[in-house]
């Protein structure tokens, strides 16, 4: 990476505008932290918190694993992800929390809080209760499935603490968060986390994903006898987290990210306070409004931004991503590429396809972070020069 114009270096990667934070499974020691403590949505990572409610429940023998649960219609009018079983039906508690666990059913959540409560609403105080005694102090659930409420919310540090508590406490039955699929009849489900089988070591956990939270995820991964956790929160898009998390996990079993290194306990980690509120994303999570397209190098025009120049081209293409979602709510609509740079061998990301004024915004916006901006001139875009 270059360091003149490695703007990503502390404007889109580490400081993304999405919480973000890696840790040391056995020894709670924070690696990387990005905004750990900031209040978000969880969406389906409330889920973990209802497997470990069971998992506890069946520890006690207060739930049975072939116990039979017959579905609610409330459990029944719950919208997808579902598992589908109309009420009336029956199912046993390990398939119900399979199917919470490996395809984030939200029907099911629900058919568990009943048994575990008897209602979905005492579920929910037993779920903060929990939360509580796990020292989840910015945490608060509504429902045991994670369909969005303004009320339910959570931090980057709390799921990291529940995730800690589900693996020392049930390391057999969190396995279940790592297997590829559950199968309901004649039906195979896959698991929701795309980076199973992908990313050497991965065995867990869990994605969540609404419009208002983004696309988020809790992984955890061992290499060597060490087994690490990532939380990403509030990610643009289902790949981006993935990608997010898989960058985080790698570079942190290598070496700790030397930009964020906190040399803290999660525990330790401060959380918001109370008056803090979440971001809700809808407007540019859900409602399509594009920051750029990827555009061949050749067909770049109008005036446009450097936002980073790198060695390598797969770095610059990676890095890509990570600039775009830093300009979301400044920018629509516009260009971008991966060119080669003149005056040395490099490759540059650029966003490109803008007015003078629109580059103007842009980087009034960019600036706003206290990062550069790094303007390019129409006669500069398709090379720009690094001097």
């Amino acid at each position: 990476m270059l360091p003149v114009l490695a703007l990503l270096a502390f404007a889109a990667r580490p400081a993304l505008a999405n919480p973000s934070l890696v840790f040391d499974a056995a020894s709670g020691k924070v690696l990387y932290a990005e905004q750990a403590g900031a209040v978000w949505h969880p969406a389906s990572l409330t889920k973990i918190m209802t497997a470990y409610i069971v998992l506890q429940e069946l520890a006690a023998k207060r739930l049975k694993p072939n116990q039979v649960l017959t579905v609610s219609k409330f459990a029944a009018s719950k919208p997808p992800s579902k598992l589908g079983v109309p009420a009336g039906r029956t199912i046993t508690v390990m398939q119900a929390l399979r199917a919470v666990m490996i395809r984030s059913t939200n029907d099911m959540a629900v058919v568990l809080a009943e048994a575990v409560s008897g209602s979905e609403a005492k579920f929910a105080e037993k779920m903060n209760r929990t939360a509580r005694d796990l020292g989840m102090t910015r945490t608060h659930f509504v429902n045991s499935h994670g369909l969005h409420d303004p009320r339910q919310v959570t931090t980057a540090r709390d799921l990291g603490l529940l995730a800690q508590a589900i693996l020392r406490k049930f390391p057999k039955g969190s396995r279940i968060f790592s297997e590829r699929y559950v199968k309901w009849g004649k039906v195979k489900l896959s698991n929701r986390n795309r980076l199973l089988g992908k990313f050497r070591g991965l065995d867990g956990l869990k994605t969540g994903f609404v419009c208002a939270s983004g696309f988020n995820l809790v992984a955890t991964a061992k290499r060597g006898g060490r087994r690490l956790v990532s939380v990403v929160l509030g990610a643009p898009t289902g790949r981006f987290r993935f990608d997010e998390s898989a960058y985080l996990l790698k570079r942190s079993f290598a070496r700790p990210l030397k930009a964020m290194l906190v040399k803290t306990h999660l525990r330790e980690l401060r959380n918001a306070g109370r008056n803090s509120r979440p971001p809700n994303l809808r407007q540019t999570v859900c409602e399509k409004q594009q920051v750029a397209t990827i555009t061949p190098a050749k067909k770049l025009k109008g005036w446009g931004i450097m936002i980073g120049a790198y060695k390598s081209r797969k770095t610059a293409k990676r890095m890509l991503n990570y600039g775009l979602s830093n300009f979301r709510g400044a920018v629509t609509g516009a260009q971008a590429a991966v060119v080669r740079t003149s005056g040395r061998k490099a490759h540059a990301v650029i966003l490109a396809g803008l007015t003078q004024r629109e580059q103007a915004s842009a980087c009034k916006w960019l600036e706003k972070t206290g990062a550069k901006c790094n303007r390019v001139s129409p006669k500069q875009i398709k090379r720009p020069r690094i001097r």
